[in-house]
């Protein structure tokens, strides 16, 4: 081996070992290190304001089970409400089955609830919840509130009833 071969071998060598020891002391003080700060998790039920807002916008700290118990009463809803329950059980449940989160199904819901019942076909929100919940199970994959409200709508437009619109619903998104 030339001289020239042994120090490009050697300088190699000194440069592993460099890299190995800086990243031993890189993970030495990584991990003594604390975790980042988790932001503060907003509690939703905390905030119940003077007035019933018309929507939930983004990043609101208003509880939507709450909004939605207050929203069908038209005043705020008392914390003890026994409605607030329900539209909560709603809301986790839908969450789960929907790509939306609880506060947007709630705005979806009220919109649905407020153009059936301009059209003289009102419903309620738990009967909405409860026949969209139904579906996704039934339909046994996740999907889109919006979409199915909108679906639901436009059945009920032209003419079909709650029961009748449902049931095209589970033929339009049957189980995979």
């Amino acid at each position: 081996m030339s001289r020239a071969g042994g120090k490009r071998d050697t300088r190699a060598k000194i440069a592993a070992a460099a890299l190995a020891g800086l990243a031993l002391a890189l993970a030495a003080t990584l991990s003594g290190c604390d975790e980042a700060p988790q932001p503060a998790r907003r509690k939703l039920d905390t905030q119940t304001p003077g007035e019933v807002p018309d929507w939930l916008p983004l990043g609101t700290a208003i509880d939507p089970a709450w909004w939605l118990a207050s929203r069908r009463v038209g005043a705020p809803a008392p914390k003890d409400d026994h409605m607030i329950e329900i539209y909560r059980a709603f809301l986790v449940q839908a969450e789960r089955q929907f790509q939306e989160d609880r506060r947007m199904i709630a705005n979806r819901v009220d919109q649905t609830a407020q153009a059936l019942a301009e059209r003289g076909e009102p419903e309620t929100y738990d009967s909405i919840l409860d026949g969209f919940t139904s579906l996704a199970d039934f339909s046994g994959r996740k999907m889109i509130f919006g979409q199915i409200c909108q679906h639901y709508l436009n059945l009920r437009q032209r003419g079909e009833t709650r029961a009748q619109a449902l049931e095209d619903l589970r033929r339009a998104y049957p189980h995979p």
